[in-house]
């Protein structure tokens, strides 16, 4: 007889499903979001192995937890990371257990954008295009990030958490 997991997928007042991959870089969740593709997950693989901390990937879980917005992975997907074109890889394994998180506070998310013409001419050329956007009831910070040089993202994104975190005096 197979085993079924019980998977908190409920809509409840207090939860929701998100499509993003939630990390701690710096000490601060960061929800790296973008369509389907865009490259969360292979960036996050790559803030792995600059020492930062998975919380989930792929769909995260946020509830309200006694006034803060926190975000978790589903029990099936806990400690996974999917790399398009590879497979899936247990994070414990590879980056060991101080790399994973169960549940973490929402600081930051950051939009991950496809450049092409068009969004050259949307975003501005100095400053971030910051807005902010509501999850599950929390206006949390969203900066929208046009992907130029996707070599060049993982510094960038902990560039802006860094920025935020000072304007903020974390």
């Amino acid at each position: 007889m197979t085993k079924q997991l019980a998977l908190p997928f409920k809509k409840t007042p207090n939860f929701c499903n998100q499509h993003g991959t939630l990390l701690v870089i710096h000490g601060w969740g960061v929800l790296l979001l973008g369509k389907s593709g865009i490259g969360k997950s292979m960036l996050a693989f790559m803030l792995l192995h600059q020492g930062h901390q998975l919380v989930a990937d792929d769909s995260v879980l946020l509830c309200d937890n006694q006034h803060t917005l926190e975000g978790q992975a589903p029990v099936a997907l806990f400690g996974q990371l999917e790399l398009r074109g590879y497979g899936i890889i247990d994070v414990r394994t590879v980056f060991g257990s101080d790399s994973l998180i169960k549940k973490y506070p929402l600081n930051l998310a950051v939009d991950l954008i496809e450049m092409t013409p068009q969004s050259m001419q949307e975003y501005p050329r100095v400053g971030w295009n910051v807005t902010q956007k509501l999850y599950n009831g929390f206006a949390i910070k969203t900066i929208s990030l046009p992907i130029a040089d996707f070599s060049a993202m993982p510094a960038l994104i902990q560039t802006i958490v860094q920025i935020e975190q000072i304007a903020c005096n974390y």
